[in-house]
């Protein structure tokens, strides 16, 4: 079986560079080497047809992933009914996430979308909001339907009562980008030159240019705001240029609003962030956040390439970044399981696993631990269903190192050693150690497992 120990290597993981293991009494691998296919996306919430109440949902559901039978869904709301913070109510459908068979938000929705001879999976899907009414997760469901089924249907989303309360019509999820790993803007002599993190995902659809942030090193003048009467103070935006090592030239937009004007940052870090302690502790002033609607009128392919500029206090441009697609964090899968490479399978009661991990996304998130604020660390969250596993794992791991896991490993091949548990050594401790599965007594197991990234300091056994 495979030594537990830790190989520190580059994180996030890419398409072909890792291999999923699972360990109980045996060990089976597959490559997270595939693209997954026909991703959908909801977003642009709008007031259900009939709703008159207050709530106002605002977010996505992205991706949007429906095939194999299997639809699997990452969300992230604000607005929603934050009784929903004390759980469902007697209602079927209370604080429920659907799709529905309708095709407008201008009419009843229809009734929950389901394939033929499926049994109704949508009663189990719910959230669970903050009391500020705010819920993000994964969730995946057996529908029978494919990607390609659910692109023009309604995605709603219901109340505490089960009152549908907010309405979205499933589109084809727009390429997505990313502008990372800042350098200093082009003959730029200032202070502010350790900035880095970046923008994604970034999305663009030809009406509306989205994305998300997260950045350290970030202006402490900035702490407040833009300055007042000062164009782009503050500013993060799109560029005409194509290089960094060049004057990046105007905003980019198409037609005649410039919609990033209005599009600024403010940075956090309170008393800690100084224009001493950007320098020496970059992360000490730094900025997160995401922008839904800049009315850029600019497809995915249009952005590509472009540079994506911060601005300090004063307007000037500091820390620049090409726009690049992002292939390697797309949604991926791990499926085709082989027998581990030394496994013997022909062994009493040797396993033989199936199913698939999918979809593998990778977000940033953000810890802090005793010596740093880590800011815009990628983690992996994943979804996975799989037969032929260790049924022992019903009654939960052992104390045995990598009892009843299921975790990605740095080797590249299932032919040869899976060496260590993947992950950066920014992310301090191990964060694979307690990601494990829970079998039935038919050796099958299903489940999601959210956010396997920074833990802070080594030491200790946390959540995965």
């Amino acid at each position: 079986n495979s030594p537990r120990f830790v190989r520190f290597v580059p994180a996030p993981p890419t398409m072909s560079t890792v291999a999923v293991i699972l360990q109980a009494l045996a060990s089976q691998a597959a490559h997270v080497a595939e693209v997954l296919p026909g991703a959908a996306t909801a977003s642009s919430f709008v007031p259900y047809f009939d709703y008159t109440g207050p709530l106002a949902v605002t977010g996505s559901v992205m991706p949007i992933l429906s095939y194999y039978e299997g639809t699997k869904l990452k969300f992230a709301f604000e607005g929603l009914d934050p009784q929903c913070a004390e759980g469902r109510g007697e209602s079927p459908i209370s604080c429920g996430m659907h799709i529905h068979q309708g095709t407008s938000c201008d009419e009843p929705a229809g009734d929950l979308f389901v394939g033929e001879g499926v049994d109704n999976p949508w009663l189990d899907v719910f959230y669970t909001a903050t009391p500020d009414g705010r819920a993000s997760g994964l969730a995946s469901i057996v529908t029978g339907l494919s990607t390609e089924d659910v692109i023009g249907r309604v995605f709603a989303i219901h109340d505490y009562a089960g009152t549908a309360i907010a309405c979205s019509i499933i589109g084809e999820m727009p390429a997505i980008a990313h502008a990372t790993g800042f350098v200093p803007y082009a003959g730029y002599t200032g202070n502010l030159t350790t900035a880095n993190g970046g923008a994604y995902p970034i999305t663009s659809d030809g009406t509306n240019t989205k994305f998300t942030f997260d950045v350290v090193g970030a202006d402490p003048m900035c702490k407040d705001g833009p300055a007042e009467g000062v164009a782009v103070s503050c500013g993060l935006h799109l560029h005409v240029g194509t290089t960094c090592e060049e004057i990046a030239g105007g905003l980019y937009f198409a037609g005649e609003t410039n919609p990033w004007l209005t599009v600024s940052y403010a940075t956090q870090g309170g008393d800690a962030c100084t224009a001493e302690s950007v320098v020496s502790e970059p992360a000490s002033c730094y900025l997160t956040g995401e922008f839904e609607t800049v009315a850029t009128g600019l497809s995915a392919e249009d952005i590509l390439g472009k540079v994506f500029i911060l601005h300090d206090i004063q307007g000037t441009p500091y820390a620049c970044a090409t726009v690049a697609p992002d292939l390697g964090r797309a949604p991926l899968s791990a499926s085709g399981f082989v027998p581990y490479f030394n496994y013997d399978t022909a062994a009493e009661g040797a396993l033989a696993v199936s199913g698939m991990v999918s979809p593998v996304i990778t977000q940033a998130i953000g810890v802090t631990n005793s010596e740093v604020m880590l800011k815009g660390m990628p983690a992996q969250s994943f979804s996975y269903g799989l037969t032929g596993v260790d049924p022992t794992c019903a009654d939960g791991p052992t104390d045995a190192p990598n009892s009843c896991g299921i975790h990605m490993h740095a080797g590249t091949s299932c032919e040869t050693e899976g060496l260590g548990h993947y992950f950066s050594p920014a992310a301090g401790a191990d964060p694979w150690v307690d990601v494990v599965y829970t079998a039935t007594a038919e050796g099958t197991a299903t489940g999601t497992v959210t956010g396997v990234g920074p833990r802070g300091p080594p030491g200790g056994r946390g959540g995965g």
